[in-house]
């Protein structure tokens, strides 16, 4: 399994919005973020292209959001 990131879609209001997803692989984060999208009412479509994985071979930080 691989984590992924998607800072890409609409959320309830016009600020960042910020997914972490695990799956194998981009295809299957997206669809497994555009279910949840869809649970939450939000109509959204992430690509797969939109998914960013993450490296976890050493300590680090990803900062998604940043409030700009």
């Amino acid at each position: 399994m691989k984590v992924f990131t998607n800072t890409k879609f609409k959320g309830y209001f016009p600020e960042a919005t910020a997914a972490v997803v695990v799956a194998e692989d981009h295809c299957e984060a997206a669809q497994l973020l555009n279910i949840e999208l869809l649970e939450l009412g939000l109509d959204n479509f992430v690509q797969p292209c939109d998914m960013s994985v993450v490296p976890v071979t050493e300590a680090r930080v990803f900062i998604l959001c940043d409030g700009s």
